[in-house]
């Protein structure tokens, strides 16, 4: 027997702490779809549910609060007894979503549980084995501060306007070229089923459809990991490859489910249980594609990955530094050659509004012995300085540049340090400059990196 089914035998007036038990209770409009209703108010139509789609989560449904009726009360039905024992009465916790913690602290003041509430609240406890929770109103409010209402799977009741007045516009199905998950600009695609999975890089992959538009092809991929995903595609129809052109993503997780992301792993039956890495790719061709498509293959391939070997401040000359490979466990001596502090002009950067960071280290070294079949990285660990607005007075009158040019190249991206490489004078010699600061500094923190594609690429046939 549950939590729940022990509740309900117990030998109390279930009613009397506003969680009516009925042996059938009636759907509202309302009512999330596959909803199974625990209890009702006995008032306004008021009843309390969980939603497979949602877990354990509690939701009260208020009929009468037309275009806001659903939510969530508690993590899990354990959790909302506790909610109950410390409220004495389900009216407060249903109303919550409406207050503010004084309005809900002044609630209970004004309407304190009766001598028969509190004799059925004792009984709970004693025989349940739970305790009132002291943080009721924040546990509440922390909850439904993160769930995303779009998530609730409603019956089409909810969007007939005869039934309900609020009812939002039902989104379509529609997918086009130049639309991503978020624009139907264009004409929509005809949606071609595949129901393709397969596994690549340790993660199950599936291929649930392409959709031919007048443009070309666009194809939803979706893969099962909680992991930020770096991959490029290649599609081929009769081994003709077609041109990417644009790709856009989005991610589920289930404890903070994104309503688009749901939208798409709902149409294709896809769980939403589970961390979903969801990608749209547009292909275009020379010529028109068929209206029948074969011989449709997908090829993807895995950017290579950054794997730490080492950390170090910069040595002296001609001191060296032991790295190892962390997947050969091969050694490798990294010899210091030279260091010098160096500067750019700060014209470099031809920006009127505002001043650069110029100061960098360089470094030159080698590495022994030198890396076969694999990249090697170094990166300055310390980000650098951000620009800064420039205080100097402006000339109004003066041209200003439309963008910004800069000297060198810039080696990382946002995801990490970066690292500047300036080039080196021989294969054996190598240079790497440290992030760009406005005053010098003494020392500078190194991390190394080789550089591997550690996923095979994979050849799928679609059609």
């Amino acid at each position: 027997m549950d939590l729940y089914e022990k509740f309900c035998a117990l030998p109390i007036d279930h009613a009397a702490l506003g969680f009516e038990l009925r042996s059938h209770y009636e759907n509202y409009y309302c009512t999330p779809q596959n909803a199974r209703i625990l209890g009702c108010a006995g008032v306004d139509g008021i009843h309390y549910c969980t939603v497979p789609e949602l877990g354990e989560t509690v939701f009260a449904v208020s009929p009468m609060n037309f275009g806001d009726c659903v939510h969530p009360i508690a993590k899990s039905f354990s959790e909302l007894l506790g909610f109950l024992l410390f409220c004495g009465d389900m009216a407060a916790i249903e109303q919550s979503y409406a207050w503010d913690e004084e309005q809900f602290k002044a609630f209970l003041l004004d309407c304190p549980p009766t001598e028969e509430q509190k004799s059925a609240l004792e009984l709970m406890a004693r025989e349940l084995c739970l305790e009132p929770d002291e943080n009721t109103f924040a546990h509440i409010k922390a909850l439904q501060a993160d769930f995303d209402p779009s998530s609730v799977p409603y019956t089409e009741d909810y969007y007939d306007p005869d039934m309900n007045p609020s009812a939002p516009e039902k989104k379509e199905w529609s997918v086009t070229f130049d639309g991503g998950f978020w624009s139907d600009n264009g004409r929509p695609g005809r949606e071609i089923p595949l129901g393709k999975s397969f596994f690549w890089g340790g993660e199950k992959w599936h291929v649930p459809a392409v959709h031919l538009c007048d443009e070309g092809l666009v194809i939803d991929l979706v893969a099962e990991t909680e992991k930020k995903l770096h991959f490029t595609p290649e599609l081929a129809v009769n081994r003709v490859c077609l041109r990417t052109r644009h790709g856009t993503g989005l991610f589920h997780s289930p404890d903070a489910p994104d309503g688009d992301a749901v939208f798409v792993l709902e149409h294709y039956s896809l769980p939403t249980d589970r961390a979903m890495s969801i990608h749209r790719w547009s292909m275009s061709s020379k010529e028109k594609l068929p209206d029948e498509l074969t011989g449709l293959t997908l090829c993807l391939s895995r950017s290579p990955e950054r794997l730490p070997c080492g950390e170090f401040t910069t040595p002296a000359p001609f001191q060296t530094v032991t790295l190892t490979h962390p997947l050969t466990g091969a050694g490798f001596e990294l010899t210091v050659i030279e260091t010098e502090q160096k500067s750019f002009e700060q014209s470099d950067f031809h920006s009127p509004k505002y001043e650069y960071p110029t100061c960098f280290t360089a470094m030159s070294y080698t590495l022994t012995p030198e890396p076969e079949g694999t990249d090697f990285y170094l990166a300055d660990a310390d980000p650098g300085d951000p620009p800064r607005k420039n205080r100097a007075p402006q000339n109004s009158f003066r041209p200003e540049a439309s963008g910004f040019a800069a000297a060198i190249g810039i080696i990382g991206g946002a995801d990490g340090p970066t690292a500047i490489c300036i080039g080196a004078g021989s294969k054996k010699l190598r240079t790497a400059c440290s992030s760009l600061c406005f005053e010098h500094r003494d020392e500078v923190h190194w991390k190394a990196y080789f550089i591997e594609k550690l996923t095979e690429d994979k050849v799928i046939t679609l059609l």
